[in-house]
């Protein structure tokens, strides 16, 4: 059976901009446009549309295009944000993927480059350029106090299945539990690394896979027994 093709929502306050961007995906098999939205009736369109991945035209949302994204983050963590934009600068979308997106596009690339970041991003994978990620990286690694995490057995096996892209759903069938309940692990999860995003939460996992590796003494400690190994269901 052929997997459903993710939903996008387009968020731009230029309305010529965001319906023509709808319409270039309309016949696209990979990908189906859930709807558009400015920034103003956007919290009230994501019920609805449900989208697996939100597309955010940072140009179009004013001086404070963080301030929204922000918001975006705390009320639907679940959610991965592709941004697109004129910038250039790595410095400006490292910034923003440590705000909590998980890509970034610039608006001269071709449209194939959208749908490809767009097919990604919804696989629960990241796209942008690898030196503005090292650069995120380096700056999540400044930002995060030196101190020990402890996570219980959920939240470990959680955080390693959120490196294999898997959505809430998924994630909720995998674990046997509600849907309700994997956003608020989630939730809970992303208080304790201090992290906004699932990117930056796996991101740090792998660092703590390296600092593993290399003999470092781990940032993360468990409670309650053996975790971070999927369960076998039958």
């Amino acid at each position: 059976m052929k997997k459903a093709a993710p939903v996008i929502l387009i968020v731009s306050e230029n309305r010529i901009f965001r319906e023509s961007l709808a319409g270039s995906f309309a016949t696209e098999p990979d990908l189906r446009i859930g709807g558009v939205s400015g920034s103003e009736d956007l919290f009230a369109r994501l019920p609805a549309v449900a989208p697996d991945v939100v597309l955010l035209d940072m140009d179009s949302l004013g001086p404070v295009p963080e301030s929204l994204l922000h918001d975006l983050r705390r009320s639907h963590p679940e959610i991965p944000i592709l941004a697109m934009g004129m910038l250039d600068a790595e410095h400006a979308v490292a910034r923003l993927l440590r705000g909590g997106v998980v890509g970034f596009v610039g608006k001269r690339e071709p449209l194939e480059t959208l749908r490809r970041a767009l097919t990604v991003v919804a696989r629960g994978e990241t796209w942008a350029p690898r030196r503005a990620t090292a650069r995120a990286l380096a700056g999540l690694a400044q930002e995060r106090r030196v101190e020990t995490v402890t996570l219980t057995p959920r939240e470990r096996e959680l955080l390693s299945l959120l490196s294999g892209g898997y959505r809430n759903r998924e994630l909720a069938a995998m674990l046997q539990i509600k849907e309700q309940t994997v956003k608020m692990h989630l939730h809970r999860l992303f208080q304790k690394l201090r992290v906004k995003s699932r990117v930056a939460a796996v991101l740090h996992a792998n660092e703590l896979q390296a600092a593993s590796r290399e003999g470092a003494s781990p940032a993360v400690s468990a409670v309650g027994g053996r975790t971070g190994r999927r369960r076998s269901r039958s």
